[in-house]
Parts: C-alpha cells; sequence; structure tokens
C-alpha cells in the first residue's frame, strides 16, 4: 500500500496577518499525487482541481478572505511522515510560504501493511 502524506493550509490576505491570526491547517496521510508537490488555490476552481486530486469533494471557502497553500509529500515507504508549515512572510503583494517533510520519529512511525495482510 503507498502512503501518501497531505498538509492543507487556509491561510488569509496580507491584511489579515497583520492582525496576528492563525492560519487553519488539515493534514491527512492517504490521497493526492505520488509525485511530491505543492499547490496554491486562490480561486473556486483551483481548490475544486486540489481536492479532487485527494478524492474528496471540496468544502466551501471565502477567497475574499483565504487563499489555500497545498503540500504534497508524494509516495513514501511507511506512514508516518510530517508536513510542517512555518509562519508566512509577506513580501509586497505575495507571501513566502515555508515548510518542511520530515519522518516522524522512529517510536511515533508505522509501516505500510504487506499485501495480503
Amino acid at each position: 500500500m503507498i502512503k501518501l502524506a497531505l498538509a492543507l493550509s487556509l491561510l488569509l490576505p496580507a491584511a489579515a496577518h497583520a492582525k496576528k491570526e492563525k492560519p487553519m491547517e488539515w493534514k491527512g496521510q492517504q490521497g493526492g499525487p505520488i509525485d511530491p508537490s505543492a499547490e496554491v488555490a486562490a480561486d473556486e476552481g483551483a481548490w475544486t482541481r486540489l481536492w479532487l486530486q485527494i478524492g474528496q469533494d471540496a468544502p466551501p471557502l471565502d477567497f475574499k478572505k483565504y487563499y489555500a497553500v497545498a503540500v504534497f509529500a508524494g509516495e513514501r515507504p511507511t506512514g508516518g511522515w510530517i508536513i510542517e508549515f512555518q509562519e508566512p512572510v509577506n513580501k509586497g503583494p505575495d507571501a513566502i510560504v515555508r515548510y518542511k517533510i520530515s519522518p516522524r520519529p522512529a517510536s511515533r512511525r508505522w509501516p505500510s501493511p504487506s499485501p495480503g495482510r
């Protein structure tokens, strides 16, 4: 079985970051593309396509208030990978969103099930 890690962060536009509102996050271990990637959804079409990649219907999102950044860790040999977002940094009209993909500590990792088990 393929284990995939995904993290999705809903971010507020630059003006709202000045108020220090926290981004919202959704994380999961299944679904998404096999190859690692990162995407930004700033409109309804991109949001819908993003959620289709993980086989789910897109929840409603107010794009006047939010945009989304999704990171797909891609296929991994085991489950238990973590995607962590750092605090977004505003650069003029843009935002830089840094993230890190790392394995959980060995004591909290689990192997992928073998076929037939």
